[in-house]
């Protein structure tokens, strides 16, 4: 209505007469193209017509057959993709819909999902370039909610395996989902152990079953804690080659003498050397390297209510050594010093 009206020209196959109405280059290279993409015209007599050389028609059609309208903006259609006009409309929303989902997504993590979904590895620098071409949304919805506020532990376990199937890292799940990664690595584990059954919540505490130490492997640990030479490693060496009982040193470690001991009322073993445990708070109220116990303090308000004294020193090793000492004799039996003497000699003198 408002532009210019286009001059008439009547239809015509000829192509001297098509050369002077072609505006744009690609125009020209699809006219020549197009009698034998679309109607299948022979590719010599085509190539005749417009001096084209045969070989090089060949050529164009395979590129138009793989790239579509693409292959006429130039001679390399991997420049334009690179630039990112080879990208499908569907992948750069699908980039866009995951930075949205997940700021904390970096570029690298954001290719390997859209090469889980999609089977098309991206450059190294796509995700980056779209990014920055396209507007982010603000999303106020997410996928889904954070490990400890789902609705039970089950569809929790269930979308930590489905953000892993759907090419999720371990470290971008646990900071979407707000857990730990060894929660996710649990998580996930047990998805392959058991399948889906493994996102169902188990039993607390160890499962039922016959443990490896059994009273005979207790007496024969008995037995051989009588050398005192003897360690738990030794032991364990000792017990797997006789018995053939897959016990650890720190199981040995475990049952011999003197933590169980007491408990099963073993003797100690002959010739075993027995240190007596110092008492840490065995000096109550004396000069002490560290901060006292809440006895100390007991005893340290107790002697000085009793004696009646000013206000306590904030210094806790003040209080300490004052109570350690002995009381003072009473005013009327104390010796006078040497400056008291001073000061009555020369009373005396005047």
């Amino acid at each position: 209505m408002g532009g210019r009206r286009r001059r008439k020209v009547e239809h015509t196959d000829d192509w001297q007469e098509l050369l002077p109405l072609f505006d744009w280059p690609e125009q020209e290279s699809y006219e020549e193209l197009r009698p034998l993409v679309l109607f299948g015209d022979s590719v010599a007599e085509r190539a005749r017509e417009t001096g084209t050389p045969e070989r090089t028609m060949y050529r164009r059609i395979e590129r138009f057959d793989g790239d579509g309208m693409l292959s006429l903006f130039g001679s390399d259609p991997a420049a334009h993709r690179a630039k990112g006009r080879g990208l499908e409309p569907a992948i750069r929303r699908m980039i866009v819909e995951l930075k949205a989902e997940h700021p904390a997504l970096n570029n690298n993590e954001i290719s390997n999902i859209v090469y889980v979904r999609t089977g098309r590895r991206l450059g190294k620098h796509t995700a980056a370039r779209v990014i920055s071409e396209e507007v982010v949304p603000l999303k106020l919805s997410r996928l889904f909610e954070p490990y400890h506020e789902a609705a039970n532990r089950k569809e929790a376990r269930e979308a930590v395996v489905a953000l892993h199937l759907d090419g999720w890292s371990v470290k971008a799940i646990a900071s979407y989902l707000k857990v730990s990664r060894m929660t996710v690595y649990r998580a996930i584990g047990r998805w392959l152990e058991g399948g889906e059954e493994g996102f169902a919540d188990r039993a607390p505490g160890r499962p039922k079953g016959v443990r490896k130490l059994d009273l005979a492997t207790m007496d024969f640990i008995r037995r051989a804690q009588e050398n005192p030479e003897l360690g738990a490693f030794r032991v364990h060496a000792a017990l797997e080659q006789k018995r053939g009982a897959e016990v650890s040193a720190r199981t040995v470690g475990r049952v011999s003498w003197p933590s169980t001991g007491a408990s099963t009322g073993w003797a100690s073993p002959r010739g075993a050397r027995t240190r007596k445990r110092r008492c840490p708070s065995g000096r109550r109220g004396g000069t002490r390297s560290g901060p006292p116990t809440s006895g100390t303090w007991i005893t340290t308000f107790r002697r000085r209510s009793t004696r009646e004294t000013s206000t306590p020193s904030p210094s806790w090793r003040t209080t300490a050594a004052s109570c350690s000492r002995a009381p003072s004799p009473p005013p009327s039996d104390r010796v006078p010093t040497r400056p008291l003497r001073r000061r009555r000699a020369l009373r005396r003198a005047r």
